[in-house]
């Protein structure tokens, strides 16, 4: 079991808190993080369903195995419309949960639901479609008893070293540009930068050791080339003649056999140079996934 193998699907009935024309809350969960994430939906139609997960998939991946409680054939369609856009997508339908799973994933549902209504409260406003994310993130950002750990370090790692307080005296301060940041607030921003960012160093390749390490050419280069023309004052005997023609016929063979060598060699050098740029590539990719979901969440932050 890994992250994103199980992916937990539920809604929870907002109608009794209308806000305008949304009515419900689609609340999914990794089964092995317990991360959540949550969408304001108009209607429980299977396209308005869809197009949440979509969005969700194309962010974090799409999981192995989607389930909901007792709703088998709406998961079945769903993972069918999820198909219509995405043809390469293969989700499993998952097994009907066991008591104790229902309760758990209950549990969860009815800790969203209050968490969103006190910030309902404490705000005094009604449209809780706007509070949705913060609040999502605050559960996300909360330790459970489970895994020890919030599921917001079990999937990014470590938590964000911001000051929050510092932040909202900032806010509170009208701080919008980067230049008017007081220095120590800068210096920390540097200093969280220096320990997230990936820095990338490029060597410059030198290929004939590279090749030479590889052992794909010869570490000793004889020069048996053999001269083709003779000076016309100098007179050979036949058998010179015939001595000459033999020693020419070797002399190509071995230069044919060095080119084929070199040939090789360079196939050799092209497919390692093409394994080390795709692990470059992947590395890179890495990377630009773990900067986009940063972004995402933080963009979650400022609501």
């Amino acid at each position: 079991m890994g992250y994103l193998t199980r992916l937990q699907m539920d809604f929870i009935d907002m109608r009794n808190v209308q806000d305008g024309e949304y009515k419900w809350i689609l609340h999914t969960m990794d089964h092995f993080t317990k991360f959540s994430w949550a969408y304001s939906l108009k209607s429980k139609e299977v396209k308005s369903v869809a197009d949440k997960l979509l969005q969700q998939f194309y962010s974090f991946g799409a999981p192995r195995i989607l389930q909901s409680d007792n709703e088998k054939e709406f998961v079945a369609n769903v993972i069918k419309e999820l198909k219509t856009s995405r043809i390469d997508l293969t989700i499993i339908n998952g097994r009907s949960q066991d008591s104790q799973t229902h309760a758990f994933v209950e549990h969860n549902n009815q800790i969203l639901k209050l968490t969103l209504y006190k910030w309902i409260q404490l705000n005094n406003c009604k449209n809780w479609s706007k509070g949705l994310a913060q609040v999502v993130y605050s559960i996300n950002s909360s330790s459970t008893q489970s895994i020890k750990i919030t599921p917001y370090e079990k999937v990014f790692g470590p938590k964000s070293s911001y000051d929050i307080d510092m932040w909202q005296v900032l806010s509170t301060q009208d701080v919008v540009n980067e230049e008017d940041l007081p220095q120590d607030v800068i210096d920390k921003l540097k200093e969280y930068e220096n320990q997230t960012n990936v820095v990338e160093t490029t060597k410059p390749l030198n290929i004939k050791n590279s090749l030479t390490s590889l052992s794909l050419v010869p570490q000793i280069s004889l020069d048996l080339t053999l001269p083709t023309v003779l000076s016309s004052k100098i007179h050979l005997s036949p058998q010179m003649k015939n001595k000459q023609r033999s020693e020419l016929l070797v002399n190509e063979q071995i230069e044919s056999n060095d080119t084929e060598k070199e040939s090789n060699s360079r196939k050799a050098y092209s497919m390692c140079n093409n394994q080390r740029l795709r692990s470059e590539t992947e590395a890179t990719d890495m990377t630009i996934t773990f900067k986009r979901r940063k972004l995402f969440h933080d963009a979650l932050h400022q609501y």
